[in-house]
């Protein structure tokens, strides 16, 4: 994960969040397939308890990061497009008191 989000950059955001997703996928992806092994392996006897449930476990936090992945990603989502919607209304409002200010202007200036 070598992409970095700078606060503020809406389309760092969403590379960092992509690639945040990626990272879920590979981790899913790696839980699947050990699942996969673990069950083409015959397990008996003690041994096999403990086995099942040290896999159980890796699955358990496997799945959590993954949550915790995606979760900051649509985090960072959802930050994006309110730092686009905040820059939006920032626009708007300078554009409307330019707009005040040369009516105001305009206004001085009648003879």
């Amino acid at each position: 994960m070598g992409v970095a989000a700078v606060p503020g950059d809406p389309e760092g955001m969403r590379r960092l969040a992509l690639e945040l997703e990626r990272e879920a996928e590979a981790v899913d992806s790696a839980i699947t397939r050990a699942l996969r092994q673990s069950q083409l392996m015959i397990f008996e006897g003690p041994a096999a308890v403990r086995i099942r449930g040290q896999l159980d476990a890796l699955v358990a936090a496997g799945r959590s990061t993954t949550g915790s992945l995606l979760d900051a990603g649509a985090t960072l989502r959802a930050g994006a497009a309110r730092v686009e919607a905040e820059r939006a209304a920032a626009a708007a409002a300078a554009r409307a008191a330019a707009g005040a200010a040369n009516l105001f202007d305009a206004g001085k200036h009648k003879p």
